[in-house]
């Protein structure tokens, strides 16, 4: 579904919009928490294979990060009229304002430092395209993160030394080469465009339910994804193992929740989380609200407070 604009809009008169992205990107963190259940991850059932955490300080951290997500896409626009390689700097160090909010919100727990980048991407990145007054549509915002994230996540591969891995990301890299999330943002996400997105809509359209979908997109992902957090906890022996029991879950031909709880079970035993398919998930629940359920909420972007109300908050 395209996004069609008619001219460059400025900071100033984007705002409401970029307050509706900022409500969609907190709706997918929530969403994304409350799917249950979720091999290895919290949800409103367990906190999966964390003992620091549960659902509520995810909840904590999905609403502090909301003022992070509206001035990522209000820089977005700000930045629609400069060179586009000039955004990601500034998307960065708003992120690491972001995750001093994160730490703040949960006590010094890291529950959403994935999303913090890929959602304030994402969210940039659309500030950029409605900035412009271009149109746009799903395949031209990934494309647009890979563009601005790119020549960064390059820099940042080369600088990684054997010695100085520290991040799952960086020890993933070292030890097989796998680029983990800095490849998904410089490529443009591909696994949501060619995994998350799709499987999302086709449950959907097969009449599940937006948990159970969910459920579906994780799984899918999990097939797919090279998932630093997973191969931190678990090496590739565990990303194996999960992507064919999750491969196998799909493959059965009907949806077996006892299935995905047992998944559940053996990934607390092992201690595995795969956090960077849930930050995919997130992501890929974003761009549904975004682009599918736009229509439904725009009303929201023009509502005015009611004078009663206006009076009571003065």
């Amino acid at each position: 579904m395209k996004m069609s604009l008619q001219e460059p809009r400025s900071r100033e008169t984007a705002q409401p919009h970029a307050r509706f992205i900022a409500e969609t990107a907190v709706r997918s963190l929530l969403y994304e928490v409350s799917i249950s259940p979720k091999p290895g991850l919290v949800d409103r059932f367990d906190s999966g294979a964390h003992q620091d955490m549960d659902f509520f300080t995810y909840i904590d951290s999905s609403v502090a990060l909301f003022q992070y997500f509206q001035s990522a896409a209000e820089e977005g626009c700000s930045a629609s009229q400069d060179p586009i390689e000039t955004l990601f700097p500034r998307l960065q160090k708003l992120g690491l304002w972001a995750e001093q909010r994160m730490y703040s919100a949960t006590s010094g727990i890291n529950t959403h430092k994935g999303s913090i980048f890929t959602l304030g991407l994402l969210c940039g990145s659309l500030g950029y395209l409605y900035g412009a007054g271009d149109e746009f549509d799903e395949e031209k915002l990934l494309a647009l993160c890979g563009r601005i994230a790119a020549p960064a996540m390059k820099q940042s591969l080369q600088s990684i030394r054997p010695a100085h891995a520290v991040t799952g990301g960086e020890r993933l890299f070292v030890r097989t080469g796998q680029t983990g999330i800095r490849g998904e943002a410089a490529a443009g996400y591909p696994s949501i465009k060619n995994y998350g997105i799709p499987a999302l809509r086709e449950a959907l359209r097969a009449g599940h339910s937006i948990n159970d979908a969910g459920i579906l997109v994780l799984l899918e992902l999990l097939c797919h994804v090279e998932d630093s957090n997973v191969f931190s906890r678990g090496g590739v022996k565990h990303q194996n193992e999960l992507a064919e029991r999750a491969r196998m879950i799909l493959n059965s031909g009907h949806f077996d929740i006892r299935a995905v709880e047992e998944l559940n079970q053996y990934c607390i035993q092992e201690n595995i989380s795969p956090g960077g398919c849930a930050d995919l998930l997130a992501a890929t629940l974003f761009l549904y609200l975004y682009f599918d359920k736009r229509a439904e909420h725009r009303e929201s972007l023009c509502v005015s407070i009611p004078k009663s109300a206006e009076r009571t908050a003065r």
